[in-house]
Formats: structure tokens, C-alpha cells, sequence
């Protein structure tokens, strides 16, 4: 009342008019003016005439984004129509209230389809992203819905943890290397509350720096075994059980492999690489069947048509229907590692990564790809450990956080490209592919970080 009194009092001010004229005639005029914008509005306030035919229509209010002035300017407009639209007690202190003490507040998220944390781009991604650490010690698993990312159960007294996943996700293994050890520690960790699970084993140390890959029931594992000197080093089938060999040999037998290619199916068979031929076993199987030659450039960094074997890391989709995986290719006087795909059969050959200038001198290793969990994305690695210039972070966000610095490792950027990509994405160094690149919240909650990783990246649910 004593802010309507004050409105009164400068009306009749202004007017000359006594404080009843003065209120008679505001009221007049404001009657005027409902009774304009109800007319403007169609009359009773009702529902919103459909466009003309032909016309587009105009989205929404609150799917537009506004900036803070917009947004103010719009709130008051809307309380505003709010209140001359309604076709009762449309009186002067109603009207006096609703015009002149609304104050806007922020947009709410659902003013935007930009989320409120965006770990990628202007969205977020499905799952979670297992990042190993160089020094083994601070893996960490990073929700790339959230933007929260937390630390491993490490193993007590850790000389070296590595982290891997089985094929449908749902069971984290983890491996200690410890040099003092001619076993080393095992335990499989179920990857939605971080317990362990089963009994505790180990596996020979000859498993040397090979990742173990658990099948989709966890009954069997598969890696590269051997050290070349005690044993050679050949594709190996365990039960999981208690580690002991179930099956030795492949179609990689004396090749020098120096990646991971090979990857569990989900029905419990495996694929591997030797060099551009795709092949198939299983535990079961004391054979390999040729499932595919990939129509690959040569990998050979001496000769101009020939391929070498065990160089490339592979990747299979969930659904067992696609491969990722890396290939080496000749550039200028050096090699680059890029990343490709493929449907199983070896159709649908795409080329995902390529290096934007072709006459860089720095050579380019893409590695570690892994697929989402819904299939339709792809996770990896630009390793530049050995170039001289350093990466260039660019300043961003996250939520209301600034992005400073990275996860751990400076020089090597994870990127993340969609499945239905259908020409190779070009890459420069030392700038980020920002629009590529995943962002988290810092795990001590001061702003965010760049996700980048010395060593590799598994996608899980």
C-alpha cells in the first residue's frame, strides 16, 4: 500500500488534479490500454492464433537462448502479457505489482538444449572413460555425463597398477606389475561399485607390459604372452579362473607385435590383426578362419608395397558388428599411426583421423581406440609425448568452472569422433581440436581440466 500511495501522490503531482480525479483518470487510461493489448492478443486472452499458412512458426520462449540482457528484457515483457491477459481483476495494484517488482532471475537449463555441464562440445557423452596413468598409480574413471571423474582402489603397495575392462563393460581388471614379483597380482573389480569380486589371483610375469583382456563372461582371458627371451611371445588363451594356459598360438606367431591386436566378441570368440587380415578363434578352437582383408595402403616404413604385422591395436563395437583399430601409413619421410574402422567383414572401410598438413615434419600417433557404449562414438589418444612444442590448452568451461590445465599428462589430448564420420578428421599440433576434445571437473573441485592420457583409454557404461 505504501508504494501504490506513493504512485498516487506523484500522479496528482504532475496532473495538478486531486488524488481522486488522478485515480479516475489513470484508471481510464489504463482500461484504454488492457483493452488495446487484449485486442492485440485476439481479444480474450485465449490460446494463440495458428501462424498463416506458409509462415514459420516461432519457437518457444524457453527453448531460446537469451543472453542476461535478453533474458531480462524478455521476463519482463512476458510478466507483463501475463498480467494484461487475464480477463479478471486486471486492477491498478495488481498490474503496479507485477510491473514493477519482477526481477529476472538466471535461465534455467531448460531455457537451452546446452546442458548445464558439457564434457564435450556443447554436450555430454554416455558412460564412463577408464584412463590409465603413466606411473600406474592414479588411474582415474571419468563420468562423461556428470563431469565428475574419481580415483581407482588401488592395490596395496602398487608398483604399477594397469587398468583394463572385459568386453561388455561390467568388470574392471587389474593388474600389478611389480618387478619384485615372478607373479603378479590380480583382481577382477566389478566396474558399477568398484568391489572386488572372485577370489584373488596372478598371472607369470611374462605377461611383460601386455593388457589382459577378460571375455564378456569372465571365463577366459587373452593377451599377448612371453618375453622372447625366456618364452616367445605368442597370442594366449587363459582361464580366468586361476590364470593357467588354456591355448597358445595364432597367425601372429613370430611376428614382432608391438601393439594390442586382438579383442574379444561379444559371443565369446576373437578377432585379431596380422597386418591388413582380419581373423577369427576361439577358446574352443585350435584354428584361425580369415574373416577379412582390409583394403589397407601398405604399413611398411621401408618398403613402398609391403605390410608388417602386430603394429596395429584393435577395438571392437559392443554389438560385435564394427572394428576400430590403428594403422601405420607412410608420410613424407616418416610414418603416422591414424585410426580406422570397419564392419567386421571388412565392408565399410572409413579412415577417421588424418594429420592437416600433409608437409608437417612431426609425425602423429593416434592410438588406443575404444568404442562407447551405445556404438556410436570412438575415444583415443594423440600421442605427441616426443614432439618438442607443447600442446596448446585453450581457456574454457565447464559448468560455471573455468578449464585450466590438464589430467596428468600434457602432451597427449583425447579426442572423440562420431562412428558415422565420412571423411578423415584433420588434426594440427601443438592446437587443440577443442570441439573434439573431452573436459572434466578437477578431482580437489578447483575448476576443470582438459582430459589427456600418456596411456590408454577403455570406455564402459
Amino acid at each position: 500500500m505504501e508504494n501504490h500511495a506513493t504512485f498516487n501522490n506523484e500522479s496528482a503531482r504532475l496532473t495538478g488534479k486531486p488524488h481522486s480525479l488522478a485515480r479516475k483518470t489513470f484508471r481510464m487510461g489504463l482500461a484504454a490500454v488492457v483493452f488495446a493489448v487484449l485486442q492485440g492478443c485476439g481479444g480474450s486472452g485465449g490460446d494463440t492464433p495458428p501462424p498463416a499458412t506458409g509462415s514459420t512458426p516461432v519457437p518457444p520462449a524457453s527453448s531460446v537462448p537469451l543472453s542476461s540482457s535478453a533474458a531480462s528484457s524478455a521476463s519482463s515483457l512476458s510478466s507483463l502479457s501475463l498480467a494484461s491477459s487475464s480477463t479478471t481483476s486486471s486492477s491498478l495494484t495488481s498490474l503496479s505489482l507485477v510491473s514493477s517488482s519482477v526481477v529476472p532471475g538466471p535461465a534455467s537449463s531448460s531455457a537451452s538444449n546446452i546442458p548445464v555441464v558439457s564434457t564435450y562440445g556443447n554436450r555430454t557423452l554416455p558412460g564412463r572413460l577408464l584412463v590409465n596413468s603413466p606411473d600406474g598409480r592414479n588411474a582415474r574413471l571419468m563420468n562423461l555425463t556428470t563431469g565428475q571423474q574419481s580415483g581407482l582402489p588401488a592395490s596395496t603397495d602398487p608398483t604399477f597398477d594397469k587398468w583394463s575392462v572385459n568386453q561388455n563393460g561390467k568388470t574392471l581388471v587389474r593388474l600389478t606389475r611389480d618387478d619384485g614379483l615372478d607373479r603378479y597380482p590380480l583382481a577382477w573389480i566389478d566396474a558399477a561399485t568398484l568391489t572386488i569380486k572372485g577370489a584373488p589371483t596372478s598371472v607369470s610375469d611374462l605377461l611383460g607390459f601386455s593388457e589382459l583382456l577378460l571375455s564378456a563372461d569372465g571365463e577366459w582371458a587373452l593377451a599377448q604372452y612371453g618375453d622372447n627371451y625366456r618364452a616367445d611371445r605368442r597370442l594366449t588363451v587363459f582361464n580366468a579362473q586361476d590364470m593357467s594356459v588354456h591355448k597358445q598360438g595364432s597367425q601372429l606367431d613370430e611376428a614382432n607385435v608391438t601393439g594390442e591386436p586382438q579383442a574379444w566378441l561379444p559371443d565369446g570368440r576373437y578377432l585379431y590383426l596380422r597386418a591388413n587380415d582380419l581373423w577369427v578363434s576361439s577358446p574352443s578352437s585350435n584354428t584361425s578362419e580369415l574373416v577379412a582383408t582390409l583394403a589397407l595402403p601398405p604399413n611398411d616404413a621401408v618398403y613402398e608395397d609391403s605390410y608388417v604385422a602386430g603394429k596395429s591395436s584393435l577395438a571392437i563395437s559392443p554389438d560385435g558388428s564394427r572394428i576400430a583399430f590403428t594403422w601405420r601409413v607412410k608420410r613424407a619421410n616418416d610414418m603416422d599411426t591414424l585410426i580406422y574402422t570397419a564392419r567386421t567383414d571388412g565392408s565399410d572401410l572409413r579412415q577417421m583421423t588424418a594429420v592437416a598438413d600433409a608437409t608437417d615434419p612431426i609425425s602423429y600417433d593416434f592410438g588406443s581406440p575404444t568404442w562407447s557404449p551405445d556404438g556410436q562414438w570412438i575415444a583415443f589418444v594423440l600421442y605427441m609425448n616426443g614432439a618438442v612444442t607443447q600442446a596448446l590448452w585453450p581457456d574454457a568451461e565447464i559448468g560455471a568452472s573455468r578449464v585450466v590445465g590438464t589430467t596428468g599428462c600434457d602432451a597427449s589430448p583425447v579426442y572423440v569422433l562420431p562412428v558415422t564420420q565420412a571423411q578423415p578428421q584433420p588434426f594440427d599440433w601443438p592446437a587443440l581440436t577443442q570441439e573434439l576434445a573431452l573436459k572434466m571437473y578437477a578431482m580437489d573441485g578447483n575448476g576443470g581440466e582438459w582430459v589427456s592420457s600418456c596411456s590408454t583409454v577403455r570406455w564402459l557404461p
